[in-house]
């Protein structure tokens, strides 16, 4: 339910920035997906993943209720926290390299920089999720070189993986378990007798 709007919002982030008017020429068009790069057409590619560390509902035994057409909807909004990673994966080192440079470029400093900012818009702006992410703390992983590729040739792969954390919410009708747009919550106070 929530977790693959995560995923899904994390690599149209990616996407979205290195389009074809990216600064860099070389990253324009580079692959991202929520599964690890199986083809050599695939890469460079940025593997995306988000591990859950906490969930639950904002408040406690809070459901709420939406006015729709055949009376009130009952929904519930729940808060996450987790930690989302961006693993580089490239067949050079020199092209791994570039590419974590660029995500740090992103990540860190894409709010100053209006080519870099499609990244952090695009998960400010989504409908479904409202995620806050630490854009301070770029954590470092898993820098490796290993032998073997998953087309069964004898090519290194050069792999790092970057990590930052967040914390965020959702709303899901209690009816279907869908994901509600966020904007179309309104909270009206009531008191019960």
């Amino acid at each position: 339910m929530f977790l693959t709007h995560v995923k899904t919002m994390l690599v149209k982030a990616i996407t979205t920035t290195f389009d074809e008017t990216y600064p860099v020429e070389q990253y324009r068009g580079l692959h991202s997906s929520i599964s690890y790069p199986e083809k050599a057409a695939d890469y460079p590619s940025i593997w995306v993943d988000f591990d859950v560390t906490r969930l639950e509902p904002i408040g406690i035994d809070t459901i709420q209720y939406e006015v729709g057409t055949g009376g009130f909807q009952p929904f519930k909004t729940w808060k996450f926290e987790g930690r989302c990673t961006f693993t580089i994966v490239a067949l050079t080192s020199l092209e791994r390299d570039g590419i974590y440079d660029e995500m740090v470029k992103i990540i860190g400093f894409g709010s100053l920089n209006s080519k870099r900012a499609t990244f952090r818009n695009t998960i400010d702006t989504n409908e479904y999720i409202g995620a806050k992410f630490n854009w301070d703390k770029i954590q470092t992983t898993g820098m490796s070189a290993s032998m073997g590729t998953p087309w069964g040739t004898q090519e290194i792969l050069y792999e790092v993986t970057i990590g930052m954390e967040s914390i965020g919410e959702f709303t899901s009708d209690l009816e279907n378990g869908e994901l509600l747009p966020l904007s179309a919550v309104d909270i009206y106070p009531k008191v019960s007798s």
